[in-house]
């Protein structure tokens, strides 16, 4: 069997440092000077569109910042090719909004930072600034121990990013890494579908008829966050807008932002970790748009069920997508279109359109299941009907497998044929 070449897949590492008091004071100079740096392209590109003159070119700031360095001592702390990243994102700022402005009339171009040594600046750094050394990093040529390993001999460093999250000091490092991808013609002997959703995040059933069910942690985290900033905004809509207490407010409301933020990725990258750990090589998964799951929430009015399937719910697909490559398993999507309207039994619609509040499906006489395990062996059917080169168990022996194995059985399961769902 041909093997494919390596392939290179970026990733992120993250590192929690250590830095001294004396170097947290050089970093917050550092996040200061980069403000400046932004604020300063910002104001001038603004005044040159307002008079009518063409908008500077990434390279014509490029020039425009050797030449401030020289005469702002507190500019030439910062690596030279870290200032460039900062004049890059101003001129991506200003493309994007003279697309976005074409689009949409009220949109606003981009805006100063307030220069407050509370509100950390991320630091980034691409080929020079920064290197490793005996369980240091060396961030313009400061030497600040890290907690963590980064196997650098295998990997090629990207970029590197500081940030700041309440008190914490982090470290991102994207990397490129030789990673082999899945051979295209892998024999799919061990299969699970899986369903997607919001309340439950995943259900999935494996060719052995086994069901795996993923609360939706994220969900609950998000949920319980949003009280405390609810909260917190409460409160702060109270007091005068920078005042004392308002920024103290401010702090608070932030932490628990980056805390809440935190806590979801924690969550969706060990349940992708689980689903994978599985005995299994490939991953059927229903491939429906985010927008569409967000229309079947509308009626609950839940604005953390929609926050969620807005974000956390591609974030989870791509967790799963990038693991799955590294682990050289497989995941393949399909179209799940009406897969919670078909009876999996019969493979034909129901007589009666399933509702979102209908949490389980009647199948024959007395024989309900949970919605969603229709709608993943429905998800399975869909696949092994269409896929070449499946050697996974057929769909009537597979769906005997699952109801037997959860003690549903009760008769032999009907042969659909060919029809498709």
């Amino acid at each position: 069997m041909k093997e494919h070449p390596p392939i290179e897949e970026m990733k992120t590492f993250g590192f929690r440092l250590n830095p001294t008091q004396e170097q947290q004071r050089e970093l917050i100079a550092l996040s200061v000077a980069s403000k400046e740096i932004w604020n300063h392209f910002v104001e001038h590109q603004a005044a040159r569109i307002a008079a009518g003159e063409p908008a500077w070119s990434a390279f014509d700031m490029h020039k425009l910042l050797t030449q401030e360095r020289a005469v702002r001592p507190q500019w030439q702390k910062l690596n030279s090719k870290a200032g460039q990243r900062i004049t890059s994102a101003v001129d991506f700022a200003y493309r994007s909004y003279r697309q976005l402005i074409k689009k949409d009339k009220t949109a606003k171009p981009p805006q100063t930072i307030d220069i407050d040594e509370n509100q950390f600046y991320t630091l980034v750094f691409n080929q020079s600034g920064w290197s490793f050394k005996n369980g240091v990093v060396v961030i313009n040529k400061l030497p600040i121990e890290f907690k963590g390993h980064l196997p650098v001999h295998e990997m090629d460093v990207k970029e590197l990013r500081i940030k700041k999250r309440g008190s914490k000091w982090l470290c991102d490092v994207c990397v490129e890494e030789n990673v082999i991808q899945p051979n295209q013609m892998t024999i799919h002997n061990k299969v699970m579908a899986v369903d997607m959703g919001l309340s439950k995040l995943a259900t999935g059933v494996d060719s052995q008829g086994k069901v795996i069910v993923l609360a939706n942690k994220a969900k609950k985290i998000s949920a319980y966050y949003a009280k405390i900033i609810d909260g917190i905004k409460a409160k702060q809509a109270t007091k005068t807008k920078n005042s004392r207490q308002w920024k103290h407010l401010q702090k608070r409301k932030k932490f628990f932002y980056a805390k809440k933020t935190q806590q979801v990725k924690h969550a969706l990258h060990a349940q992708s970790k689980f689903l994978l750990s599985m005995d299994h090589n490939t991953i059927v998964i229903g491939d429906i748009q985010v927008k569409k799951l967000m229309a079947l929430e509308r009626n609950k009015k839940n604005k953390v069920s929609r926050s969620f399937g807005r974000s956390n719910l591609s974030m989870f697909m791509e967790f799963l997508s990038y693991k799955a490559i590294a682990s050289s398993k497989n995941v393949i999507r399909v179209n799940e279109w009406n897969t919670t309207q078909i009876n999996c039994l019969t493979g034909k619609l129901f007589e009666k359109k399933i509702e979102l509040s209908d949490r389980e499906v009647l199948l024959s006489d007395g024989l309900l299941i949970d919605r969603d395990l229709n709608s993943a062996i429905n998800i399975y059917r869909r696949w092994h009907e269409n896929h070449i080169a499946a050697v996974a168990p057929p769909v009537e022996s597979f769906l005997s497998s699952v109801l037997e194995r959860n003690n549903l059985l009760k008769e032999p399961v009907p042969s659909v044929g060919s029809q498709r769902l």
